[in-house]
């Protein structure tokens, strides 16, 4: 299953420090589909591509579909933390 390839995917990733890696680089390295990704987590597929891509940072205070993309990308350990925004 996705849930599967994302784990393993995951534990391949530890070894580079986080920093470094942008949130896209991730899913590119990784072979990560971003809309199946957006939509095993129920998410908004427009806006997940929108916060990977980088376009959507978190800067402004949102309770909406962008907040549960980042919740996402934290829960998953893809983000160290939230954005101040998001908070």
């Amino acid at each position: 299953s996705l849930y599967l390839k994302l784990t393993v995917l995951q534990k391949n990733v530890k070894n580079t420090t986080r920093k470094n890696i942008v949130i896209k680089d991730y899913f590119v390295k990784n072979c990560i589909n971003i809309k199946q990704w957006a939509q095993s987590k129920n998410l908004d597929v427009r806006t997940t591509y929108f916060v990977i891509n980088g376009h959507l940072k978190g800067n402004i205070k949102s309770k909406g579909n962008t907040k549960k993309v980042f919740d996402a990308l934290f829960q998953e350990k893809i983000i160290d933390k939230l954005p101040d925004g998001l908070k």
